[in-house]
């Protein structure tokens, strides 16, 4: 099976159902190794891009540089997705479940445990996963009712831009809705 290219998170090669079906016992922990080995890489880079778009999502009202940090996670979160397609082609070929019951149910071997660590440090890693993402989602949430707020209280102001007084000729007239009757 070809290996990952590390510096840009690309993978050549992503195996059908078929060709787990056609591998024997030993060469599918290999594979299962394989594939979580290149699930635990992209997920600790996701978690990276995921850390400086929360960095960016706090040091930023005005939202600069979010948009370079999400452009920097999307082929990232793909990746991720479509090795977990080779995941559901795996267990589809090895006839199994779940990636736990698949490695539990081979015999005692180095390699089993080796896929095992994998395993167990993968699962750490979509854990870290989900809460960036929900921490993110907050911060988001956030953005957006602070923006809400603002929008709020510049639609519903009393001011012109003449500040003249509310009868006065040639001044634009006070609307008349006040500032704190906004919905804010």
């Amino acid at each position: 099976m070809p290996t990952a290219v590390v510096g840009d998170n690309r993978y050549d090669f992503l195996p059908t159902k078929e060709y787990y079906m056609a591998n024997n016992e030993q060469s599918q922990i290999r594979d299962a190794i394989a594939l979580l080995r290149r699930q635990l890489l992209l997920s600790t880079g996701c978690l990276e891009k995921f850390q400086a778009l929360k960095s960016a999502l706090q040091r930023s009202s005005s939202g600069a540089g979010v948009t370079a940090a999400v452009q920097a996670l999307e082929p990232a979160l793909g990746e991720l997705a479509r090795l977990e397609a080779g995941q559901r082609n795996f267990l589809a070929g090895a006839k199994a479940e779940s990636l736990a019951g698949f490695l539990e149910a081979q015999p005692g071997s180095v390699e089993r445990d080796v896929a095992l660590r994998l395993l167990e440090q993968v699962q750490e890693k979509g854990t870290e996963l989900q809460r960036q993402i929900e921490s993110s989602q907050d911060l988001l949430s956030r953005s957006k009712s602070y923006i809400d707020f603002n929008v709020n209280l510049m639609n519903g102001t009393a001011a012109s831009t003449t500040y003249g007084k509310p009868n006065q000729q040639g001044v634009e007239p006070l609307r008349e809705r006040k500032m704190f009757d906004a919905n804010a």
